[in-house]
Formats: structure tokens, sequence, C-alpha cells
């Protein structure tokens, strides 16, 4: 079995090869692997700045990622910071470890020392290893207050709300239509993974008064720190499942108020899953539109205990 290198053994490396090569006049490590609470794995990545004073041969020609290991896999990207152009150049090399360097011009982290505060990158946490010309002495010290989600205003809340309605249309529709990559892409990626993962943020962030990071894709989700309620609720997403039916679609009525016949297996009762905390399976919606599209709903009610509900409504054909 591969023995994926000890920490010290990456950085020690990483510092040797800096301090070497002319070009590079500042290391600084951020993010999980200098967190006062990590978490760190063996397969964490190493969050890599290189502050260098020719930026053209680092993000042009990639020959320099050699110098730690031989790559597997790579892959680039360019950005900005106070008016500047960064280059991003992440790789995974043979012994299973994972750098991701950003490329900066020796210019910002001057800048960086004069701003009022620090950029996300390093205010989630950071370690200089390597300052040749004390170019970082002037950086502020890690708030480790970045990446927290903050409280949502009212419009903002309730265009979410909105988003999540919208996009139900269109798996419903793309289920009728036997579109099923579509309607999966939609379903995945805008209700799960944008909508209905931002409502469990701010689940999340209630419950520990807008102080922890849910982390990527909302993997703090599996963690201790989430309650039970959020953890239910995690479940109840991963067992949402939509059937396409006939009938208006959303409340936007077609023309002649009704859809053509739907595909088989259609018309049948769209029961989906019992809500979290506070709801009711099986509610129908009030009001006199004959609406048998296939719908799941999201509606957030913050209570008098700051609780947000997460209520999957039943639809069924008239």
């Amino acid at each position: 079995m591969m023995q994926i290198p000890q920490e010290k053994d990456v950085v020690d490396k990483l510092v040797a090869w800096g301090t070497a090569h002319p070009l590079i006049r500042a290391m600084i490590l951020t993010s999980s692997r200098t967190r006062p609470d990590g978490p760190v794995d063996p397969l964490s990545d190493y969050d890599l700045i290189l502050a260098v004073s020719d930026v053209g041969l680092f993000a042009f020609d990639d020959a320099w990622i050699s110098a730690y290991g031989r790559p597997m896999v790579r892959w680039g990207d360019q950005g900005e910071m106070h008016d500047l152009a960064t280059y991003f150049r992440g790789v995974v090399y043979q012994n299973a470890v994972k750098i991701d360097y950003s490329i900066w011009p020796v210019e910002l982290p001057e800048r960086i020392a004069s701003s009022a505060s620090l950029p996300d990158q390093l205010d989630v946490g950071y370690r200089v290893l390597l300052d040749k010309d004390q170019r970082t002495a002037g950086w502020k010290p890690p708030s480790y207050q970045a990446h927290i989600p903050a409280r949502p205003a009212e419009a903002e809340y309730q265009a979410l709300v909105e988003e999540f309605w919208w996009g139900t249309t269109y798996v419903a529709k793309s289920l009728w239509r036997d579109d099923l990559v579509f309607a999966k892409w939609v379903l995945d990626q805008d209700l799960k993974l944008e909508t209905l993962r931002r409502m469990l943020e701010w689940r999340i962030e209630i419950d520990h008064n807008w102080s922890v990071k849910p982390g990527i894709a909302g993997d703090l989700w599996a963690r201790p720190q989430a309650t039970a309620p959020t953890r239910h609720l995690v479940g109840v997403c991963q067992y949402v499942c939509l059937a396409g039916c006939r009938g208006d679609l959303g409340g936007a009525r077609s023309r002649d108020s009704a859809l053509p016949p739907g595909r088989a297996g259609c018309g049948q009762r769209a029961r989906l899953s019992l809500s979290a905390t506070g709801g009711r399976s099986g509610e129908h919606l009030s009001g006199g539109d004959s609406r048998d599209a296939v719908a799941v709903t999201l509606r957030c009610l913050p209570s008098s205990s700051t609780h947000i509900h997460l209520l999957f409504l039943e639809l069924e054909n008239k």
C-alpha cells in the first residue's frame, strides 16, 4: 500500500525548493493545515501561495511543478486580487500528495499588508513558511471567520425560496418530455447543491449563532456540529424523488389549461418526503389552480425559536 508522506516531510521539501529558487520570494501555507480546528487527514490538500518575482515563468511554463515530484494529474486557472493577476495550478503527485499552488506577483503581499482586512484566502488561516524580503511582515493575523455564511436579508431569503419553486417546474417539464439528463441536472445542481444547500447552511448557522463554516458542498452536515434536525434534513434531501405528472406546471397555465397526456407512469400521486420538523406530510396547496405537475417545494418558516422548517409538499391529481 502506498505510504503518503508526513506533513513535515512535504513542507520541508517545499521550503528547501523555495529557498534555493531565486524567483520565489515568499511561500505561505493556508487553509485547513493552518487552522486550529482543522480538520486535517492524510489526503488533505496543501494550499500553497508562491510570491514570485517573475509571474510569467510560472504561469506559462509548468516545468516547475515537477520540482516536488512527478505529477499524475493537474489543472490550472487564473484570477485577480487587488488588481493584480494571480494564477492557480493544482497538482496531484504520484505519491498521493495534492498541492494547490497560488502564484502571486511579489507586489501582492505588500498591497495586502496595507489593506484593512485580509482576503478570505488568508483569513481562513495561514502560516508563512518563507519570506526572503519581509513582504508579509505587516499582515494582520487571521480571524478564521472566512467562509462563514452571512445572515440573509429578508429579500435574499425570499428570493431563494422562489428560486427553488422555479426550478421544480423545469424538473417536471423535463420528466414529462423524457429528458432525464436535464431533469437530473436541475434536481442535483440547481435544487440540491445550490438552493437547498444554502438553506441547510443557514439552518446550521442558526444553531451555531452564525459562527461555523459549512464546508465545501456542506461537508459539515455529517460532522458532530450538525444538530439532529439538520442531519435529518440531509437525510430527507437524499431521498427526494420526483415523478412527472401531467397538468399545469407550477401554476403557469397553458393556453388550454392542460398539457397533453403525460408519459407512462404519470398521473400518479407524487408523494415526496416527510417534512423535517414542524411540517405535515401530504399538505395540499391552497387555491383553485389545477396543479398536477410534479413539484417539490421548500417553505421556510422562521418561528419564535428561530428554527427553519423545510416542508416537502405532496401534490396529487384532481
